[in-house]
């Protein structure tokens, strides 16, 4: 049977780690000149590809309903939360700093 609980433990203490690598790989990616709809394209596929590895390589191969669940949660957390992040945190700070 599947740990919700232990999942949910494990997942996000590593996560944080796993947000910043993507954040830097498109950072990373920013400095090459690749910016705007490109840019947030690389970042969604980078996120799904890293949190679609992180999770098979901590879990496995989805044998469940409830782990297949689970990977499709992580993806979109590791695509989606850098972005979020970026907008609410970077961006703002970046105006302030143009000003």
């Amino acid at each position: 049977m599947f740990d919700v609980r232990g999942f949910v433990e494990v997942a996000s203490t590593q996560l944080l780690f796993i947000i910043g690598i993507v954040m830097a790989i498109v950072t990373a990616v920013g400095k090459f000149g690749i910016a705007g709809k490109v840019q947030l394209i690389v970042a969604i596929i980078v996120g799904l590809l890293i949190g679609a590895f992180y999770f098979l390589a901590s879990w496995g191969i989805p044998g469940t309903i409830a782990m297949w669940f689970a990977l499709l949660i992580i993806m979109l957390i590791v695509a989606l939360v850098p972005i979020g992040a970026y907008e609410l945190i970077f961006k703002p700070v970046k105006d302030i700093a143009k000003k």
